[in-house]
């Protein structure tokens, strides 16, 4: 098995959980491993800017 830092579910749990109000679970079984299940909402923006708000501008070419 790989040993880590042992962050990554904390950090995964801020992500999810409190910044987009989802939710994370597992279910672990010892010696076979773990399934974790990460269930985020769907938000419909109620008042989107129209299009004609954005002025689209060309690509910018980087090279020469």
């Amino acid at each position: 098995m790989g040993k880590g830092t042992g962050i990554g579910l904390s950090i995964s749990h801020t992500i999810v959980v409190k910044n987009h109000g989802g939710q994370l679970t597992f279910t672990s079984i010892p010696r076979q491993g773990a399934e974790f299940v990460i269930q985020l909402p769907v938000l419909q923006v109620a008042s989107a800017a129209p299009m004609n708000e954005f002025v689209l501008q060309p690509p910018v070419s980087l090279s020469n």
